[in-house]
């Protein structure tokens, strides 16, 4: 099972590349990363346990699903733009800078203030780590001082942060019109955002989300990196711009490992911290799997599980507005089992231990066993090739924003269904509130 994943990932990666010429697009890049983790998972590095062919198989039908979902979304986008041109209609997109410039700046307030108490704690001795824990802990403590912080984090700050990582390439590689001034406060907001939370996933993030809009812009020139280096003296601009970039994406790299032995000592062992990102994960899987169907065979999610992020704040609101008090006991239960188990460190073998790495594979499950995996996964490989091929085709800077969040949403798919966070499913739905499309009919002269 293990050789038959390895080798339909790759086979699917390879062909799409060769297709669309660009890494990142949702076909490529997500079977490229499972080509990679899949193998990785079945190596018994460090004596961790191997992952039973259950689990093995749930990837294969989500994978599978994802792929006839993308599927899907590339004949759709086809299909509509062909409509489109027919009808002779083009698409105005308008960016709401006030409400954009508004955001950064609640952001960056928010983040000065987490500042004043992070800075006493660092001088105090403790580290990254510690200061992270604080984050997410359920009860009160000195980064967590009051209910406002914890609403104004969870509704505002944190989608605007996630937001803004992925708006960020968008207006960089804006050919006319580019914003500087928004440009310097995303930026700030990051650096705060990183010095008051420990983490790390923005670095890794800038630098792919980076590289995938700089190929996208190449590839719609009809150049490569290949064709730059090769005519370096007629492409000097380019190359440089290029050379600029990757420099850039090492430094994201360097830092990245930096924050890592802030939070995790000086004696971290990189390796093996490395493995349990990467390799644990699915094994952490067949262990929440095993636990699902020996104790709770007769609990569903019904997509509570994979969707909380946007349920949750539907349901917040309704409560404030004494609607609904108290919450739904299904809903406290799923999100119990979705989110809060698997904050349970758990001994895989060996001196492999992990918590919270379940895979986007795990949420799915425990809303619908194979069923709610195939739908849920079709579901996420529709919409992220809706939105690439709406991006690549239309030249919509919407589409091209909300891809980057779906592509974050890949690139740490070995750790959870990420639309499960409040803050990553408002972040989608702020993308199409500051950037508003509308349809223009134009008459084409004969």
């Amino acid at each position: 099972m293990v050789l038959f994943l390895t080798v339909f990932c790759s086979v699917v990666a390879l062909i799409s590349w060769a297709k669309l010429k660009n890494p990142f697009n949702p076909f490529t890049f997500m079977f490229a990363l499972w080509s990679l983790w899949i193998p990785l998972s079945d190596t018994g590095f460090h004596n961790m346990k191997h992952p039973s062919p259950k689990t093995y198989s749930v990837i294969l039908c989500g994978l599978t699903a994802y792929l006839i979902g993308a599927l899907i979304g590339y004949f759709c986008v086809g299909i509509r733009i062909k409509k489109t041109s027919d009808s002779n209609s083009v698409q105005k997109l308008y960016v709401n800078y006030w409400l954009v410039h508004f955001l950064c700046c609640i952001s960056i307030l928010f983040y000065l203030y987490q500042c004043s108490k992070v800075i006493p704690l660092l001088l105090s001795g403790h580290d990254l780590g510690y200061i992270r824990d604080l984050l997410f802990s359920y009860e009160e403590n000195e980064m967590r001082s009051s209910g406002l912080i914890v609403i104004l984090n969870n509704f505002m700050v944190t989608p605007t942060t996630y937001f803004m990582m992925a708006y960020l390439p968008v207006e960089v590689f804006r050919e006319k019109d580019r914003n500087n001034y928004l440009i310097a406060e995303i930026i700030i907001m990051l650096v705060l955002w990183i010095f008051t939370t420990g983490g790390r996933t923005v670095l890794l993030f800038m630098g792919v989300s980076l590289l995938c809009v700089y190929l996208q812009k190449l590839k719609d020139k009809k150049l490569s990196i290949y064709l730059l280096l090769r005519n370096k003296i007629k492409k000097t601009s380019k190359l440089k711009k290029f050379l600029i970039l990757g420099g850039c994406t090492s430094i994201l790299v360097v830092a990245m490992f930096m924050i890592t032995f802030s939070r995790s000592g000086e004696k971290v062992d990189i390796l093996r911290t490395l493995y349990i990102y990467f390799g644990a994960p699915i094994e952490f899987l067949d262990y929440n799997i095993n636990l699902i169907d020996n104790e709770h065979s007769n609990i569903y999610g019904y997509g509570v599980s994979s969707f909380y992020g946007f349920i949750y704040p539907i349901m917040f609101l309704l409560r404030i507005l004494y609607i609904v008090n108290p919450y739904p006991a299904h809903m406290i239960l799923i999100h119990d089992m979705s989110v809060g188990n698997l904050q349970n460190v758990v001994n895989l073998g060996g001196d492999i231990n992990i918590n919270a790495f379940a895979t986007l594979f795990y949420q799915p499950y425990l809303d619908g066993r194979f069923v709610g995996v195939a739908i849920i996964l079709a579901l996420l490989g529709f919409v992220g090739s809706l939105f690439y091929f709406k991006w690549t085709k239309q030249k919509s800077i919407l589409y091209q924003t909300a891809y980057l969040l779906i592509l974050h949403k890949i690139l740490f798919s070995m750790v959870r269904f990420w639309f499960t966070q409040p803050g990553q499913a408002i972040s989608l739905i702020l993308a199409f509130i500051v950037i508003s499309p509308y349809a223009l009919k134009i008459k084409v002269k004969r």
